[in-house]
């Protein structure tokens, strides 16, 4: 009993030492956080992670001008964050940090300056081709009901999946993030914050978190993009959903 007793303090204090120090990393100006809690370790620290590229990615664009390849690269120097995780419950707390000055460094070493416009160059106009004769397809039946908002194959359709085959609406919003890091999503955020949602994607869930569907754009009538169907946003807590726009 007393082996148990001195084992369960240890453990009590182990988590309040844990806490203290990424209370401390969170007060410091010189990092960048990001954290995530679930049943397993390693997909609350896949979530951290995706969580914490996208704020590398939004602190380094507000530091300079950001290339294609400084993109790339700042993805890679997140192999250099700090991870650290302790017991909530039945679940795991992950966080991961990384400093400012690890961000940008690989970034750094290849400085992309300003880009001055090149001189447009005017192609020469092509010598005039025959005029295309215009195809007119074969009449097909009207559809009985529109088409999803994505083409079938796309890589649209493809995004629309992979948030379908999430469980639970937190790693639903860091996927969002980790699209956004990625130019595959333009915008996001909570209902609070839409000011078109006519336009806008929706990601719906329940009150215990679990990610139920995603709606298409519409204005109050959607369509269900998991059954197909006519559906609106008043058959879910509005209070859960989460907007988002797709890129073109």
């Amino acid at each position: 009993m007393m082996l148990a007793g001195a084992a369960l303090m240890a453990s009590i204090a182990m988590a309040q030492n844990t806490s203290k120090e990424i209370n401390d990393i969170k007060r410091n100006e010189s990092y960048i956080y990001a954290e995530a809690t679930d049943r397993d370790a390693e997909k609350a620290f896949g979530m951290a992670r995706d969580l914490l590229i996208s704020f590398m990615v939004e602190y380094a664009q507000g530091e300079r001008e950001l290339s294609d390849d400084d993109h790339e690269l700042i993805k890679k120097n997140v192999d250099r964050l700090q991870r650290m995780q302790m017991a909530r419950g039945e679940q795991m707390r992950v966080f991961v940090y990384i400093a400012k000055t690890d961000v940008l460094s690989t970034a750094a070493s290849s400085p992309q300056p300003k880009v001055e416009p090149k001189p447009e160059v005017k192609a020469e106009p092509k010598p005039s081709a025959k005029p295309e004769a215009k195809v007119t397809p074969a009449q097909s039946k009207p559809l009985s009901q529109p088409l999803p908002q994505t083409m079938a194959g796309s890589w649209q359709e493809k995004v629309i999946n992979d948030l379908l085959a999430c469980e639970t609406l937190s790693q639903g919003k860091a996927m969002l993030n980790r699209l956004k890091a990625e130019y595959r999503v333009k915008r996001t955020g909570y209902m609070s914050t839409c000011t078109d949602p006519a336009v806008c994607y929706l990601l719906v869930g329940d009150a215990e978190g679990k990610l139920k569907t995603v709606l298409s754009p519409g204005d109050g009538q959607r369509t269900n993009l998991r059954t197909k169907a006519a559906d609106t946003l008043d058959n879910y807590d509005a209070n859960t959903a989460i907007w988002f726009m797709l890129a073109k």
